[in-house]
């Protein structure tokens, strides 16, 4: 039974009017100007959906440069003729976006017996919320083999397992290696998100942008673990790390998959993910934002705002060119952007994370300014970290019948602090960051801020964990070590702009 994702619903949306409707691709792209944003089950699918029309839009109309990238967001909406005369073309050759083609399932693998006669699993092993092999965090009593999704879920799933794949004895790991932190901008509806956060082929630069090189054109085998060591941007974000084939039933459903290792990606470096922040290691390489338990989007906002030199960060390619597509009088104030990622612990998943905020757009662009901005998070991340490490030292409890402790005090005080440090960050932190007074003024207001915020966690969180003599004598003994090291973070803080 044959199910195109361009004509058969697939893809859920929220439209402008708050209603959902769920479309194919085509009518995705021809409706875009009036969808808000992608649904999704987990933030997982959403992003991987994204992720599929971002790459799609960028083969469709390739851009030679930022002007026509511009030309493009000005239009407003997708242009039908150029939408049909392209899947025209992919199609020359037969079908290639029927999720059950025998030659050419989309974005799949053609069954060969000789390879994947012995790779028949069930179809949870694609899906991250279903628990699959070592993955038990979600808590499901139906065996793997009672798993029956529909197509528009299979065809989601499919997305995300190639995004979010970790490496192991099912094969490697997707095209960043462990799955790391992936950023979007949000336009005011799908159209202007997709644009704004596709590249051209100068942007690209020098990373090969490959067009035509997408798995609905090429006649590419994926062979399973098969080393490649270069890859265009196209290739980049469509990569396929696992050979997949929907086995739908006798019910239109789909219960098993075939399913084993599939392409092995050895990097170079060239390949930079253009929704991918990365960070500054002491031997001045970069690494990807792996997510975290609890770690909420804000904490890591530093790595999206402008680093000319890359001194501290690497900020992701779309952020940095959107200004490209802008005129200067025309460019909005604040932009908001939304990040998810698959929280994992040694190949297993436990848990996913997304987070939404709105950046000053002044933040994407000024140095000075984003290096104020990193300044201040660097000082909150520092000073929690002394908070948490201190009370666990000196207040936390043992556990009962266990030489380990209990952090549920130093868990109380790094959350008070944390969350009254968004407040501070994202108040009158960016306001004046983003204002005329000079930084080494904001500076001075920011650690004062932060100073009295230390004393709130230590008088309303830390002393009310205890009364007796011993526990005074121990909340006393955090206190002095936290100030200790906190009055020195917070000079180097203010000498930092001086």
């Amino acid at each position: 039974m044959a199910y195109s994702v361009l004509y058969d619903p697939c893809i859920p949306g929220q439209m402008l009017d708050g209603s959902i409707q769920v479309l194919g691709m085509r009518d995705t792209f021809l409706q875009a100007h009036n969808i808000r944003d992608i649904q999704g089950e987990t933030p997982l699918e959403r992003y991987a959906v994204m992720r599929l029309l971002i790459a799609f839009t960028m083969d469709l109309m390739h851009p030679e440069d930022s002007y026509e990238r511009q030309s493009i967001l000005e239009s407003g909406r997708f242009d039908q003729r150029q939408l049909d005369d392209y899947i025209e073309a992919c199609e020359t050759q037969g079908p290639r976006f029927d999720l059950f083609d025998p030659v050419h399932p989309f974005l799949q693998s053609r069954y060969d017996a000789k390879l994947d006669a012995k790779a028949e699993k069930p179809v949870s092993v694609i899906i991250h919320a279903l628990p699959s092999g070592n993955n038990h965090t979600f808590i499901d009593h139906r065996r793997g083999d009672q798993h029956e999704v529909s197509c528009a879920k299979a065809f989601q799933a499919l997305l995300a397992s190639y995004v979010f794949c970790v490496s192991g004895t099912a094969g490697p790991s997707s095209i960043n290696n462990t799955p790391p932190l992936y950023a979007v901008m949000l336009g005011k509806n799908l159209f202007e998100t997709i644009v704004m956060n596709m590249l051209s082929q100068s942007e690209a630069m020098p990373l090969p942008y490959g067009t035509g090189m997408v798995p609905w054109k090429m006649e590419r085998t994926i062979v399973p673990r098969e080393n490649i060591a270069d890859v265009t941007l196209l290739e980049g974000l469509t990569w396929m790390p696992r050979r997949i084939t929907l086995i739908q039933n006798d019910n239109g459903m789909v219960q098993k998959v075939y399913c084993q290792a599939g392409l092995d990606f050895k990097g170079n470096d060239l390949w930079t993910d253009p929704h991918v922040p990365r960070i500054k290691r002491k031997d001045g390489t970069y690494t990807t934002i792996k997510p975290d338990q609890g770690r909420e989007l804000w904490r890591d906002a530093g790595t999206l705002l402008y680093d000319h030199d890359g001194k501290s960060v690497r900020q992701p390619n779309a952020f940095r060119c959107i200004g490209n597509v802008y005129d200067e009088d025309d460019f909005p104030d604040h932009i908001a952007v939304r990040a998810a990622g698959l929280i994992t612990n040694q190949a297993a998943y436990t848990g996913w994370t997304e987070g939404e905020l709105s950046l000053p757009s002044k933040l994407l662009f000024e140095q000075r300014k984003a290096d104020a901005f990193r300044a201040d998070a660097a000082l909150v991340e520092s000073i929690q970290y002394q908070i948490s490490i201190n009370v666990q030292r000196c207040v936390d409890l043992p556990r009962k019948g266990s030489p380990g402790k209990e952090h549920e005090i130093s868990t109380q005080c790094q959350l008070f602090f944390l969350h009254g440090a968004h407040d501070i960050l994202f108040g009158i932190g960016i306001e004046e960051i983003c204002s005329e007074i000079p930084l080494t003024e904001h500076a001075a207001h920011f650690c004062d801020s932060i100073i009295d915020l230390i004393r709130r966690t230590i008088s309303q969180v830390l002393y009310a964990s205890g009364s007796s003599t011993e526990a005074m004598m121990k909340q006393m003994e955090a206190e002095q070590n936290i100030w200790s090291i906190c009055h020195k973070l917070i000079k180097e803080r203010k000498e930092k702009d001086a």
